[in-house]
C-alpha cells in the first residue's frame, strides 16, 4: 500500500483512489501467498521430500507478478514523480521496487528462515526420518550481511533520489512516504533476522542437517 501511494504521491489529488483500490487486494494476495508457501514447506518437510523451498519461492514470485499486474491496471503508465532526470512511469517504478525490495523481503528474510527453522524442529522431534535434500540454513551472520548490504544500497539510492527531486504540491508527502517505506521494510527484515538468530540459537541442531553458507 505504501509503495502504491508513493508512486502517485506527486499527483495525490488525482490518483490517490487509483492506488488505494488495488492496495487491499494486493495485501491479501501476498498474505495468502506467504501462508501457502510456508504451509507447503512444512508439508514437504514432514514427508521428507525436497522441493518445498523452491515451491515457496515460485509461489511468492507468482503472487508478486500478479500483484504487479493488478497494480498496473490502476497505476498510470506515465511518469508522475517530478525529478531532474527522466522518471519512470508509475507502473514501471512499482515493478522495479517489487523486484528490489518486496521479493527479497519475502524470500531472504521470511521464507528461507522459516523453512530452515521448521526443518530443524521437525527433525529434532523425529517427525521425519530423512532430511529433504534442499534444506539449507543461512547463518544469521549471512542474513545480516545481506540485510546491511540492502540497507547501504537503499541509503545511497534514496539520497540520490531525494537530491534530484523537483518541488511540487505534494513533495513533502512523497518524502514522508519514502522514509515510511524505508523504515517499515527494514523493521520487518531486521525483526525476521533477529527472530531467526534467536530461534536457531535456542534450538539443538544436528550437524548433518545444517549446511552453513
Amino acid at each position: 500500500m505504501i509503495a502504491l501511494l508513493l508512486e502517485i504521491a506527486y499527483r495525490f489529488d488525482v490518483y490517490s483512489k487509483l492506488a488505494v483500490l488495488p492496495g487491499l487486494p494486493m495485501v491479501l494476495i501476498n498474505m495468502i501467498a506467504m501462508s501457502a508457501a510456508q504451509l507447503m514447506a512444512v508439508k514437504r518437510i514432514q514427508k521428507g521430500k525436497s522441493g518445498g523451498l523452491i515451491a515457496g519461492i515460485v509461489t511468492l514470485a507468482v503472487a508478486g507478478v500478479f500483484s504487479v499486474w493488478l497494480a498496473s491496471l490502476w497505476l498510470p503508465n506515465t511518469p508522475v514523480t517530478l525529478g531532474r532526470y527522466q522518471t519512470q512511469p508509475a507502473a514501471a517504478a512499482f515493478f522495479k521496487n517489487a523486484i528490489i525490495y518486496f521479493l527479497p523481503l519475502g524470500v531472504f528474510f521470511l521464507l528461507v528462515p522459516f523453512y530452515a527453522v521448521c526443518a530443524a524442529e521437525l527433525k529434532d522431534l523425529a517427525v521425519i526420518n530423512n532430511k529433504p535434500r534442499d534444506v539449507i540454513s543461512l547463518t544469521p551472520k549471512f542474513l545480516f550481511i545481506v540485510f546491511w548490504g540492502i540497507v547501504g544500497y537503499s541509503i545511497a539510492s534514496t539520497s540520490w533520489l531525494l537530491d534530484n527531486l523537483q518541488t511540487g504540491t505534494y513533495h513533502s508527502l512523497f518524502v514522508y512516504l519514502v522514509f515510511l517505506r524505508f523504515f517499515v521494510y527494514f523493521a520487518l527484515a531486521l525483526g525476521s533476522v533477529i527472530w531467526y538468530q534467536t530461534t536457531i540459537n535456542d534450538a539443538p541442531r544436528p550437524e548433518a542437517l545444517w549446511q552453513h553458507l
